[in-house]
C-alpha cells in the first residue's frame, strides 16, 4: 500500500515537471511602452525609440544611472526623452543634411550612440548593426561596462534557430529589439521592442510594444516577403537585438567570488 502511494505521488509529480515545462506563451512585465512622433515629426526614429524601452527596464533592475528620475513615460517623460534624444542630438544630426559647421556636441543619449539619424542616412535611420554597439555602449557612457549585446538574424530556412534565441531571452526576462517590415512592403524598416512570445496551438507569434502606442500587440513570427495567416506581410521579421546587463545581484556575488579568492591567496602566501 505505501509502495502504491509512492508511485502515484511520483506520477503526479512528473505530470505536473511536464505540465510546467509546456508553456506555450510567456511575457515580460515591467518593460515600458514609448512612443513617437515627437513634436509632429516622426523625431527621434524608431529605432532610438525601441532601445529606449530596453534602457527603461534595464533602470528599473538596479541601473539607476541610465535615466534621471524614473523610467515612467508619462510621469518623467522630459528625462526620459532627453535619454533617448536629447536637445544636442536634435540640434545636430535631426537636420538634414546634419548641421553645419562641426564640432557637434559629445554623446549623451542612446540615439547618439545609435548614430541616428546621421549623414549620410536620412532622419531617423539607425543601422540594424549599430543596435548593439548603441546600447552597450550607452550603457558605458551611464557607467554600466557590463552589457552585452548581439544582433541575430532570421534563416528563413531555419526558423527554429532564431524563435528559440528569443524565446530563451524571454523566459530569461531581456526584451529583444526586432527590426520588423511593419508595412508589408517586402523590406525591413521598423524597431519594436520584442517583450513576449506566444505559440499556442504551434502558431508562433511575438508580442510586442510597436513604438507607435503604449500598447502590447502579437504579430506572426514570420521571415521578411512572407504572407500571414491573415492575409499579409505586415511584422514579417528581418532579426533581432540580444541584449543582457547582469543583474546588480549577481555582479556582487562575482564580486564576492573575487575576492574570496584574494584572500584564500593571501592566506596561501602568509
Amino acid at each position: 500500500m505505501v509502495r502504491t502511494r509512492w508511485l502515484l505521488a511520483g506520477a503526479a509529480m512528473v505530470c505536473l515537471i511536464s505540465t510546467a515545462a509546456q508553456v506555450d506563451a510567456e511575457t515580460i512585465t515591467g518593460v515600458p511602452a514609448y512612443t513617437f512622433p515627437w513634436e509632429g515629426t516622426l523625431y527621434p526614429g524608431c529605432g532610438p525609440i525601441a532601445g529606449g524601452m530596453i534602457v527603461g527596464y534595464w533602470d528599473d533592475k538596479g541601473y539607476p544611472n541610465l535615466i534621471v528620475g524614473s523610467n515612467d513615460w508619462t510621469l518623467n517623460q522630459v528625462n526620459v526623452k532627453n535619454m533617448i534624444a536629447s536637445d544636442g542630438y536634435k540640434t545636430d544630426y535631426w537636420p538634414t543634411p546634419d548641421r553645419t559647421p562641426p564640432p557637434y556636441h559629445a554623446d549623451d543619449c542612446l540615439a547618439d550612440f545609435l548614430l541616428c539619424s546621421r549623414d549620410p542616412y536620412g532622419q531617423g535611420f539607425s543601422m540594424f548593426d549599430q543596435q548593439s554597439y548603441g546600447l552597450v555602449d550607452y550603457f558605458a557612457y551611464c557607467g554600466y561596462t557590463t552589457a552585452q549585446g548581439t544582433n541575430k538574424t532570421v534563416d528563413p530556412n531555419d526558423l527554429d534557430a532564431f524563435w528559440n534565441d528569443f524565446v530563451a531571452e524571454i523566459d530569461a526576462n531581456r526584451p529583444v529589439e526586432f527590426l520588423v517590415d511593419a508595412y508589408g512592403t517586402g523590406m525591413p524598416q521598423h524597431y519594436v521592442t520584442a517583450i513576449g512570445y506566444d505559440d499556442t496551438g504551434g502558431q508562433r507569434k511575438y508580442v510586442c510594444h510597436n513604438g507607435w502606442d503604449t500598447g502590447e500587440h502579437s504579430y506572426y513570427y514570420l521571415p521578411i516577403g512572407t504572407v500571414s495567416p491573415d492575409g499579409n506581410k505586415k511584422w514579417d521579421v528581418y532579426g533581432g537585438t540580444f541584449f543582457a546587463a547582469p543583474e546588480p545581484a549577481t555582479m556582487a556575488l562575482m564580486g564576492l567570488g573575487g575576492l574570496v579568492v584574494l584572500i584564500r591567496r593571501r592566506a596561501w602566501t602568509n
